[in-house]
């Protein structure tokens, strides 16, 4: 029931009772009142308070509908509130939107002047697409052409790689036998590439230092045109006493290896004196 129904209500039963009350005194010339009023169990005193109940009990619920009503009332203010707010949002979204629609737009007539363009492209493109398969025809037949050549370059090729291997055998073999050449010019201290030894012009020194093993050390040099491989005669006083021959030379000395010796109980030392010449 409504705040409004309650109060007709209301209404009804406040002229109800004052109906009543006409309709008493209209009946209060008829009857013993005094009996009427004081009766304890139907008596006006008993009805008057059970209507003062009643009107109590009805006050109570108009105040509790008032306070409803209240409670509905800002229920509703909230909410229009919220509606109110939803309805900014909404009015903002469609502002937004209309503004989208208008980026829309005009991002659609660039769209239209883009795809002009590109169709104009597009039949550029065709008509190179048109020379650039012509071209890759060209290309192929010449690529036949090539493929060919490169056969008959491959045949040739492939006979060049046996004659390769061929050579490659031989240099093996080659280099097997200077290695080894290598190895006995090292022996008498000549190595490959350096000029042959001539014969030493005529000199005469003196041992300066004996080493170790079967080296010695000697006055002559290359100021002096002494040579690697050049052979010298070491003596002392009258005696000849072995051979030797440069394996090293610097410019004011040498360094020779005794490579025959007359007496191996006399040992060539310090102060002997060397000749390129016998005698």
């Amino acid at each position: 029931m409504t705040l409004l129904g309650k109060i007709f209500t209301g209404l009804i039963l406040v002229m109800s009772v004052m109906f009543m009350s006409f309709a008493i005194v209209v009946y209060a010339t008829h009857v013993n009142w005094k009996e009427r009023v004081k009766d304890p169990t139907n008596g006006l005193e008993v009805t008057l308070r059970n209507v003062q109940d009643k009107v109590a009990q009805l006050q109570l619920e108009i105040e509790q509908s008032k306070n409803t009503l209240a409670a509905e009332q800002a229920a509703r203010r909230a909410v229009l509130a919220s509606l109110r707010t939803k309805l900014d949002e909404i009015n903002k979204e469609l502002v937004d939107k209309v503004r989208e629609y208008d980026t829309l737009l005009a991002t659609k007539a660039n769209l239209s002047q883009t795809l002009e363009t590109n169709s104009q492209t597009l039949l550029a493109l065709q008509g190179e697409v048109a020379t650039i398969r012509k071209s890759i025809i060209d290309t192929i037949d010449s690529r036949n052409t090539v493929f060919e050549e490169f056969v008959a370059l491959t045949d040739t090729k492939n006979r060049l790689e046996g004659a390769r291997d061929i050579l490659s055998e031989r240099h093996d073999a080659l280099l097997a036998d200077v290695t080894k050449a290598q190895g006995h010019l090292a022996r008498f201290g000549v190595r490959l590439g350096d000029d042959l030894p001539t014969d030493a012009p005529q000199r005469k020194g003196f041992v300066t230092k004996v080493g170790s093993g079967r080296l010695i050390e000697i006055s002559l040099g290359d100021d002096d045109g002494m040579r690697t491989g050049h052979e010298l005669y070491v003596y002392r006083g009258a005696t000849f006493l072995g051979k030797a021959v440069i394996r090293e030379t610097s410019a004011d000395f040498a360094v020779a290896e005794i490579v025959q010796e007359v007496n191996k109980s006399v040992l060539i030392r310090k102060g002997d004196r060397v000749s390129t010449k016998l005698g």
